[in-house]
């Protein structure tokens, strides 16, 4: 057993290690590889809650990318037909990766004897206006394929695909890889469907104040400590 296995099983036993999260995290995309094992050797059960704070900043998150690529031009076919393909991805690579295993399937263009163009990532214009956008979705369950339409309220298009990866594994347990995006476009507010997303739309639409805070009246007036506790009442 090498120096690495050792202290793994020291400070992580088995138990412990599914019992802290950390077998489930490893599963991730994120965290395969050599490097994710070499940061556990530091950590100890005193500070497991920061490596999962730590964790969760190291999150990627999914970016649109398009992709251009065509057979590899020959003799007999000079100019071979172009294909271009929109997809969401954690980086560019697994972009590329996607591309080729889509149109292997729909043509008969393989890595292998195809080669790809273009590469760019697709940024939003406006990325401050909370706007509805709809997804139609197909994925692999335990029992089979099925399709699916959701409805998600989001700033830009990337994060409502966040927000889908994140529902689908929490409430169907549905892995990364059998989750295929057919569609995604802006839903307008009338021909919103789900009642969780039209219970925004409402012109009067308000929010409880949860947490209020005293402030000071002006900047002459803010200290870093008071010298009486502050006496107020939420109604």
């Amino acid at each position: 057993m090498c120096l690495a296995s050792k202290k793994r099983t020291r400070f992580f036993p088995s138990g412990e290690r599914s019992a802290l999260g950390l077998s489930r995290l490893e599963s991730l995309p994120l965290f395969q590889g050599i490097g994710f094992h070499f940061f556990l050797l530091a950590v100890t059960d005193q500070n497991y809650l920061l490596l999962l704070l730590l964790l969760l900043c190291m999150y990627k998150q999914y970016h649109q990318y398009q992709i251009v690529g065509r057979r590899v031009p020959t003799e007999q076919e000079p100019a071979p037909q172009v294909y271009r393909m929109k997809l969401w991805a954690l980086d560019a690579t697994r972009a590329r990766s996607k591309f080729w295993y889509f149109l292997s399937r729909l043509r008969k263009v393989k890595k292998a004897n195809g080669q790809i163009i273009a590469c760019n990532e697709i940024f939003e214009k406006d990325d401050t206006t909370v706007k509805n956008y709809g997804v139609w979705i197909r994925y692999q369950s335990r029992v089979g394929f099925h399709n699916a339409y959701k409805e998600y309220r989001e700033t830009t298009m990337n994060a409502a695909v966040d927000a889908l990866y994140t529902e689908m594994a929490s409430r169907h347990r549905v892995r990364a890889h059998a989750l295929q995006i057919i569609k995604i476009a802006e839903v307008a507010n009338e021909d919103v469907r789900r009642d969780n997303t039209r219970q925004f739309l409402a012109d009067d639409v308000s929010f409880p104040v949860v947490r209020k805070t005293l402030r000071h009246d002006s900047k002459s007036q803010k200290t870093t400590f008071k010298y009486q506790r502050p006496n107020f009442a939420i109604l």
